[in-house]
């Protein structure tokens, strides 16, 4: 059901604590928290990074100005709404 998470390794779905989204230059960071098991002292995260997308929108038709744009990973995308999903039960 979670095939992006599994793509990326993740087969402990049931731990997942929560996520961080932070975004630096030109590249997203996906950090994934999981919770404590028995035996463990610290706690364990999974560091995952995405290249943003880099589009060019013209902004004003008549005078042709454009405008550089980002915007983030369509994969990222997904494994985000897989891990709210997870988030919600």
């Amino acid at each position: 059901m979670y095939n992006n998470l599994l793509a990326l390794g993740i087969n402990d779905l049931d731990n997942i604590n929560g996520y961080t989204l932070s975004t630096e230059k030109n590249r997203d960071i996906l950090k994934i928290r999981f919770r404590t098991t028995k035996g463990h002292f610290f706690k364990r995260t999974a560091r995952f990074i995405y290249p943003r997308q880099h589009k060019i929108v013209t902004v004003d038709s008549g005078t042709r100005t454009k405008v550089h744009m980002t915007e983030i990973s369509p994969t990222l995308r997904y494994v985000i709404e897989e891990l709210d999903q997870i988030a919600c039960h």
